[in-house]
């Protein structure tokens, strides 16, 4: 089943992340399904995601794509970033890591997103424990 109402960008990018967790296997290893899904933008749960991948060990591109189902709205990259603003009290385009941990407290007691999650997440954008969210959102831009 194709992903509907995805934009040709955002269709290239699920490709881009199925190579990338399936790679040669053509089949994503199910451990890494959640995160194949978060890296599309699309955010279940890990009752959700262990309810998609049904005990099997693998998930082929066709299922994956089922799983992504209809893509999210498109949020430009100033929104994102207008909205870390608000936690920015410096105004210096960062703010501390452990801040973003606190404002995710639901979402991480919950498993929706784990530390190591995160971690992966902002590599590269945090220095000294301060995330620089102008560079991380636009990041997020496909």
């Amino acid at each position: 089943r194709k992903l509907r109402n995805c934009s040709k960008s955002k269709m290239a990018a699920a490709g881009e992340v199925f190579a990338y967790y399936g790679g040669a296997a053509g089949a994503i290893p199910a451990k890494d399904v959640s995160t194949a899904l978060r890296a599309c933008g699309v955010s279940p749960s890990e009752d959700e995601v262990t309810a998609l991948v049904g005990g099997k060990a693998t998930v082929s591109k066709a299922e994956f794509e089922g799983m992504l189902g209809k893509c999210p709205k498109d949020i430009s990259a100033d929104v994102v970033s207008d909205l870390f603003s608000v936690f920015d009290k410096s105004g210096n385009g960062t703010i501390s890591i452990n801040e973003l941990k606190a404002h995710l407290g639901d979402a991480m007691a919950t498993g929706q997103l784990t530390e190591a999650e995160l971690k992966q997440m902002t590599k590269g954008f945090v220095t000294k424990g301060q995330l620089n969210y102008r560079e991380f959102t636009a990041s997020l831009s496909v």
